[in-house]
């Protein structure tokens, strides 16, 4: 990653996280515009927004997470519906473009903990198969798709980011 995107991404955790201590509010909340900022900060600078959609491996994870976690959290980190309002679409456009070019996606897509009833599906239809079992001591039904070969991958992510 280039130095200058590094930097706009080089942050804390803590800055969506609810800090301890007496200004905790207003500290989170300047923690959340500067984090803004950064992102409104890429999607706008044409130089910096192809940096962003090169990255690999670690660096376009760490990215996909952040944009995600900031999307997700949005009106729990900012108090601007004008700002959300412009940043937000762009976000998730920026999202989808590095998660294809990468081939990798956020974290919080992957169900873990999940423990299946039995290894085989309990049915299956023409693209994907059923299983049954359990996420957090509740019954699931878990539906995971088949991909054969790579034009099936292709498209399969071709649908998936234009929805």
């Amino acid at each position: 990653m280039a130095h200058r995107l590094r930097s706009l991404f080089h942050f804390s955790p803590s800055l969506w996280t609810t800090p301890n201590g007496s200004n905790s509010l207003e500290k989170r909340h300047n923690n959340n515009l500067q984090l803004a900022s950064r992102l409104g900060e890429v999607v706008r600078d044409r130089e910096l927004y192809k940096q962003l959609l090169e990255c690999q491996g670690n660096d376009a994870q760490t990215i996909l997470d952040t944009i995600q976690v900031f999307v997700n959290l949005r009106h729990q980190l900012l108090d601007d519906p004008v700002l959300d309002a412009e940043l937000r679409p762009s976000l998730i456009v920026a999202a989808q473009r590095l998660a294809k070019k990468s081939k990798l996606y956020p974290d919080c897509y992957e169900l873990k903990k999940v423990i299946l009833d039995n290894p085989h599906p309990i049915t299956a239809g023409g693209f994907a198969d059923i299983f049954k079992g359990k996420f957090e001591g509740q019954p699931v039904a878990l539906k995971a798709i088949r991909i054969y070969q790579n034009t099936e991958i292709e498209h399969f992510l071709k649908v998936l980011s234009s929805s």
